[in-house]
């Protein structure tokens, strides 16, 4: 395979052959030069016959114009591209042809032969190998400023190039500075129109609702809306009035608060009796804590009222059963009041084998914390007969003598009744314990 020739040596061969053409044309004018310089030099040589006339031939007059007229008849062919068809004549059409023919004419004329005097005789012609190497030595001379003046060029478009990026770059620039400058615009356009719309929209429903009103509106909102009218005008004159009005209107909270405060009582009541455990404590207050929240969210109409009132009754009701079973209040007092564990004691035998065995029975107890007591067994046991005494000895008296089935006491005095020498003692168990809230001896 041949290699393929570079950009540069196609040049250097088109202008060689650009070269060749125009040295053969030349050598052509020459030999014509020449020849019509000989054909000069025959007729001076020649002599002048005087007296003689000059008789032209009419045989090769003839056949000159023969061949003369033949040429003018044959007819020149012309290349495809240089030819118009289908061209309408106009005066402008036919001005350029009349140009064109006269191009033509001036093309096709004959040289001008120069004058004797001006031609310079004997002089040696060159030979055909000195004139092709002095051609050859142009055709060089010629590449190498071709090849210079095209190294200028690159140069020179190396430099318009990097020029034409700097503006380019600049330009582009400046056109991202328009661009953003308009999406801005129209982005402020596109604003103002959302925000003219939505104000159209509101006013046409404004416009709506202001005639469904006129058409809506009675007698009953007539009178309403006088009656706030005076409200007004009370208001601004007197005082009480207003204090009444301003808590009309803020009613909710007030019920809000008093619906707080309850549900903290209760929380504490719940923690302080120590009867429950703590999931079930985290229970109950998670419950009503919701309960809460929607009674809150609700309670500046009627419906939240109701449903508030009916919640801190609730709560209210739990506090009570537990106060009055635990007495949890005068436990918040800890200087003068303290929770202690009870004991249900019975004869050690068969017949008192459970707590609920002292059902319908009697049940001896001392007077000093005799409520309290009686309230928390209550929860455990139906029907009991307590029987009060002032006196310690007697009530254990009675227990060995069995006038009592069983016997409430706290830890001291279970430990005096174990010591206490009695003739009538037994053995003895605890069928119950459970702590009571109780005042502190002081």
């Amino acid at each position: 395979m041949a290699k393929k020739k570079s950009k540069t040596q196609k040049y250097k061969k088109n202008l060689k052959k650009k070269l060749q053409k125009e040295s053969l044309n030349q050598n052509n004018k020459l030999k014509t030069q020449t020849k019509s310089k000989n054909t000069n030099s025959k007729t001076t040589n020649k002599p002048k016959e005087n007296n003689k006339v000059n008789t032209p031939k009419t045989k090769t007059n003839n056949k000159t114009s023969t061949k003369k007229n033949n040429q003018n008849k044959s007819v020149r062919v012309v290349d495809k591209n240089k030819v118009n068809y289908n061209v309408v004549l106009n005066e402008e059409t036919k001005k350029k042809k009349k140009i064109q023919d006269e191009t033509k004419k001036e093309s096709t004329k004959k040289p001008k032969l120069e004058d004797k005097n001006k031609v310079i005789y004997n002089i040696a012609l060159k030979t055909k190998e000195l004139e092709e190497k002095e051609k050859k030595k142009e055709t060089k001379k010629l590449i190498k400023e071709e090849i210079n003046i095209a190294k200028n060029n690159k140069v020179d478009n190396k430099e318009e190039k990097e020029f034409n990026l700097k503006e380019l770059f600049k330009n582009f620039k400046s056109k991202l500075k328009n661009l953003n400058k308009k999406i801005k615009d129209k982005h402020e356009e596109n604003k103002i129109k959302r925000f003219v719309n939505k104000a159209k929209k509101e006013n046409d429903l404004a416009i709506k609702n202001s005639k469904n009103l006129k058409e809506e509106i009675t007698e009953e909102d007539l009178k309403e809306r006088k009656r706030q009218i005076k409200r007004d005008n009370l208001k601004r004159k007197n005082i009480f009035f207003r204090i009444i009005i301003t808590y009309i209107e803020n009613r909710h909270i007030l019920y809000n608060a008093i619906l707080i405060v309850i549900f903290i009582i209760l929380l504490l009541g719940l923690i302080r009796i120590d009867v429950f455990s703590a999931s079930t404590i985290t229970y109950i207050s998670c419950i009503t804590g919701f309960l809460i929240l929607v009674a809150i969210s609700y309670n500046k109409y009627f419906s939240g009222k109701l449903f508030t009132i009916l919640i801190s009754a609730g709560m209210i009701f739990a506090i009570y059963q537990m106060q009055y079973t635990y007495d949890f209040i005068n436990n918040f007092n800890t200087s003068a009041y303290e929770s202690k564990t009870y004991y249900v004691v019975a004869i050690d035998s068969t017949k008192n084998k459970s707590i609920y065995n002292i059902n319908n029975k009697k049940v001896g107890l001392l007077k000093d914390n005799s409520t309290n007591i009686e309230r928390k067994l209550d929860t455990k046991l139906d029907k009991v007969d307590y029987i009060e005494y002032d006196d310690m000895d007697q009530m254990f008296n009675d227990f060995y003598k069995q006038n009592i089935r069983a016997v409430l006491v706290n830890e001291n005095q279970y430990i005096y009744m174990l010591n206490k020498i009695n003739e009538n003692s037994r053995n003895v168990k605890i069928l119950y314990e459970f702590k009571v809230n109780e005042k502190i001896d002081i």
